[in-house]
């Protein structure tokens, strides 16, 4: 079944610091619908950005949440985030400034 959110990496911090392969363009969850991602790759959706416990930014993105509430909003730390880099905080850009969701 396809889902109403989802979310793109358009800036790779850590990769372009140690030169490895960069996860821009890096997209999910696979159940994410293709208008949703026809969306993100227009550039719609909310800025995130995506640090780990020391508070260092790793990833910057957009995201579409859709209504399923925090699944969507936590996406990005939940389906990549984590398990890519350990990253353990997601921050929005809201009402001109970022703030912890």
């Amino acid at each position: 079944m396809k889902c109403d959110y989802g979310w793109i990496i358009t800036k790779d911090y850590i990769s372009e610091k140690c030169g490895d392969k960069s996860t821009v363009g890096v997209c999910g969850p696979r159940e994410m619908s293709n208008e949703v991602l026809s969306r993100l790759k227009k550039g719609e959706g909310i800025k995130f950005r995506l640090y780990d416990d020391d508070g260092e930014l790793y990833l910057e993105g957009l995201q579409i949440e859709g209504d399923s509430g925090e699944e969507g909003s936590f996406a990005p730390l939940d389906n990549f985030g984590e398990g890519w880099g350990g990253c353990t905080e997601l921050k929005q850009y809201l009402d001109g400034k970022w703030q912890t969701v």
